[in-house]
């Protein structure tokens, strides 16, 4: 008779603190770094009342009525004011997206940001959808181009498509097929074009017949230098997966400063692309030069010593200077690493059916901080610890996954999902996960059987099976 399978749990380990070994500095640095990097939130739960120029600017086809943005004009009824429009609304504020090293001309860093909105593409009358809408960054606040209607999405137009001095980045939802586009329900990654460098088809239709508000969340990381984008019925939580994941180096194409908003297109079927809320968090990028006076290059501060004097002092705080520029530098990375630690602790927390969340404290005592003794086995993505939950007597299985094997937080999500959903009696259930704020990027592994360790050999396990009558045993 085969034991009842121990259940497992999910876990990464803490998070290592790095060293600095110039501390005589930390101190005035972190207050500095706390005041100078933040990130500019901004919130806007409906669109009732809107003054054309202030927040928002609305370009050439585009609007608001029915408490929502209009890209393209609104009307239930066919009208030829439907057909054959492109629109943009642009938020007034140019946002910093880069910033170079002044010594190199390099890129030092590029802003992250997170945008969330709740949007209705919708065919009137059950009509044939087109053409398309977008999230877009924008260089300038003008409006679309003569001749953006049709597959253009108010973006470029017949002469402009493909000019790197457009400048523009898009996240297209198009909802009709061209010769460039694989289907006529798809995301697209657009820069500088409206043909796509990357797209992927959606399992929901963009354009349905009845009338549906989405949610759709665009994740960009500056310090990776990708974006993700998510999309769902509005309501429902934000989805593990992406629709759209793919590499995206915003200081390659977009300009420094530059300006966030929605762009679309009809063409001769047409839709209405009504954007109900927005909400938009973009990183502050603070310089070096930002620092306090005596972090900085002590020419100046200086002069009046004599030159004996001057030559070290100047050499001591330009050597300051570097420091405290590594010191940002690592601080961020550090920092958007525990913010998306956060966000994937928060997305599994939100996962249907998913079993509950432990202190990391627990684990350690259930195994003897991860002693050796309990170890049960070693994977290429892990080690496995036996361990008992401490005021429960429930035997668990532990995995602690290593980070220098990671393939990155999305397989782990996508993976981590898959496995939850897993039903089977011969497959271990997952009893629980654990996710330490501060960790690189954790990897998932497949789920373990502890009955092959307290009954034997897994090949005289199945010999055994196979000789009292195969499936039975399984």
């Amino acid at each position: 008779m085969m034991r009842r399978t121990s259940p497992a749990l999910f876990v990464v380990p803490d998070a290592v603190v790095a060293c600095l070994l110039f501390h005589f500095q930390v101190a005035d640095l972190q207050q500095v770094v706390t005041t100078t990097t933040s990130y500019e939130t901004y919130s806007i739960s409906s669109f009732n009342d809107v003054a054309n120029g202030t927040t928002l600017l609305m370009l050439k086809d585009a609007g608001y009525s029915q408490g929502a943005l209009q890209v393209t004009p609104f009307g239930l009824n066919y009208s030829a004011h439907l057909a054959n429009k492109s629109g943009r609304i642009v938020f007034t504020i140019p946002f910093k997206l880069w910033e170079d090293d002044g010594a190199s001309n390099s890129v030092a860093s590029v802003a992250s940001f997170n945008t969330d909105f709740d949007v209705i593409i919708y065919r009137p009358g059950g009509a044939v959808p087109g053409e398309g809408f977008a999230f877009v960054i924008l260089p300038s606040l003008d409006a679309p181009p003569s001749g953006s209607e049709r597959g253009f999405l108010g973006l470029t137009n017949a002469t402009l498509d493909g000019n790197p001095d457009n400048h523009l980045v898009a996240i297209e939802f198009d909802t009709v097929k061209q010769s460039y586009d694989p289907n006529d329900n798809h995301v697209g990654l657009n820069v500088n074009s409206v043909v796509s460098d990357v797209a992927a088809e959606v399992d929901i239709p963009i354009a349905p017949v009845n009338v549906t508000n989405y949610t759709v969340w665009v994740d960009y990381d500056g310090i990776g230098r990708a974006v993700s984008v998510y999309m769902a019925v509005s309501g429902t939580p934000k989805p593990f997966v992406p629709v759209l994941n793919t590499s995206l180096d915003l200081s390659r194409h977009v300009r420094q400063y530059s300006y966030f908003g929605f762009a679309a297109s009809t063409g001769a079927t047409y839709e209405l692309n009504c954007v109900l809320s927005w909400n938009l968090k973009v990183q502050n990028l603070s310089k070096l030069q930002d620092l306090p006076k005596q972090y900085h290059d002590g020419a100046t501060a200086t002069r009046k010593l004599s030159l004996k004097i001057a030559a070290p002092l100047g050499a001591t705080v330009t050597l300051a200077s570097v420091l405290a520029g590594l010191y940002v530098r690592r601080w961020r990375r550090r920092k958007a690493r525990e913010e998306r630690s956060e966000m994937v602790a928060n997305a599994l927390r939100r996962l249907p059916g998913m079993p509950r969340e432990f202190d990391i404290r627990e684990l350690k005592k259930a195994t003897g901080n991860f002693d050796e003794k309990m170890k049960l086995g070693q994977g290429g993505f892990g080690v496995v610890y036996r361990g008992v939950l401490p005021g429960e007597d429930t035997e668990v299985a532990v995995k602690k996954f290593l980070r220098d094997k990671t393939k990155g937080l999305d397989d782990f999500l996508s993976e981590l999902t898959v496995i939850n959903r897993l039903r089977h009696k011969s497959l271990v259930p997952l009893l629980g996960w654990c996710h330490r704020n501060g960790d690189r990027s954790p990897v998932f592994a497949s789920v373990l059987f502890l009955e092959v360790r307290v009954l034997g050999c897994l090949g005289r396990l199945i010999a055994s099976c196979q000789h009292r009558g195969g499936s039975k045993c399984l």
